[in-house]
Parts: C-alpha cells; structure tokens; sequence
C-alpha cells in the first residue's frame, strides 16, 4: 500500500478543483499517460486534447523531450499544467519562455512546486527549492499571476518529513493510519496565513 505525502494529497486536490479550467488543447509537461502519480487521472473526456510530454518513454508520452525546449509550433496551446516538474529545470527563465511561446494569447498556465519538503525519489536530478519572490520576479512580463496559493502548513510539513523518515519501515503503515486525519484537520486550523512555513505552491498564471 502506498502512503502518500500531505503535499500529493493537497496536490491531488488542487488539481481535481481546478480541472474545469483546463480548457481547449492541453500541454502536460512531465505528465505521464502511465504510472500517474497520485490519484488524479487525466479525464476520458478531454483526452483527446490533453498532450503529454515526458523525458521518459516507459511514461507512454505523446511528446518525447527534455525541457527546457518544448517542440511545439508558437501559439498553438491554450493551458499548460506543470506540477512538481520546474525544481528539476537547470535554466527556469528559458523553460518560462518556451511555455509562454507556445502559449496562446490569453493561454492559462498551471504550475506546482516543492517548498519546505523532501527531496523527490530521483534525488539525483531534483535540483531546486523557489521562494515566493523568486516566482514573481521570473514570471513578471511574460504571465499574470492570477492567485498563488501556499499548500499545507506547518503540521503538513512535520508529517512529510516524519513520512519521509520512516518511509523504509513498517512503522509508516501505522502512523499514516493513526495520524493522517487527525494531522490534516489540525494543518487546517494551523494554516492561516502562513507566508513561511508551507509545504509549496500552487500558482494559476495567464499569459501577458
């Protein structure tokens, strides 16, 4: 049985919310068609749209590559989804300028990524941790930032790095069983607004 993180769950969450706004041809870059992380699936009914690229081919993409460059034609995108992917990207300014390249006017971007919270299982290539600022001051003349928002407070972040700690031993079983709910109510009734301590973002962007 898998045991996932508090920032998979909020993840998970976040992307089943704002699903609906994913609209029109759809670029997921790093996404995979399988061995999907998480419980979110790409739904039956946008598939035909929804465009997956990957360094991986066990991944089954639809595109093949390694980001920063995206081998699309300009503007002929309208949503890009980027979760937990940019912490793995050595030059972010190229890869924010390929998205918004690709984009069309008015093209939405969805991005995800790690604060406060373990490195991923391929260590190796997992590079990078952004602050709040860093976002705005990389994102300012090419998006709009329509929200950002910070996922999961200080009880989130303890139960990751506990997780990740215990994640070889049969005492993780255990915990999760004991803990989640009572972790992820007392996170919410922490989590008011927490500028510093959060296990990441989620930001929601339009292209300028």
């Amino acid at each position: 049985m898998k045991f996932i993180s508090m920032r998979r769950h909020f993840l998970d969450e976040l992307l089943k919310r704002d699903c609906p706004r994913f609209t029109g041809k759809i670029l997921d870059l790093g996404g995979m068609k399988l061995n999907r992380r998480g419980s979110f699936q790409i739904p039956e009914n946008l598939f035909a749209d929804w465009v997956c690229l990957n360094s991986d081919p066990s991944t089954n993409p639809d595109i093949i590559a390694i980001l920063p460059n995206i081998p699309l034609e300009d503007e002929m995108i309208d949503t890009v989804i980027m979760t937990e992917v940019i912490e793995y990207i050595h030059d972010s300014h190229k890869l924010m300028a390929e998205i918004h390249r690709v984009l069309k006017k008015d093209g939405k971007l969805f991005l995800s990524a790690p604060f406060l919270h373990p490195l991923h299982g391929d260590p190796e290539s997992d590079y990078y941790r952004y602050t709040e600022t860093f976002f705005k001051l990389l994102l300012q003349e090419k998006f709009k930032i329509v929200a950002i928002e910070r996922m999961g407070g200080v009880f989130a972040v303890i139960y990751d790095l506990i997780r990740e700690f215990l994640s070889k031993t049969v005492l993780l079983a255990k915990i999760h069983r004991v803990m989640w709910k009572l972790w992820l109510l007392c996170d919410k009734c922490a989590n008011k607004n927490n500028r510093s301590i959060h296990t990441g973002f989620w930001l929601s962007l339009k292209k300028i």
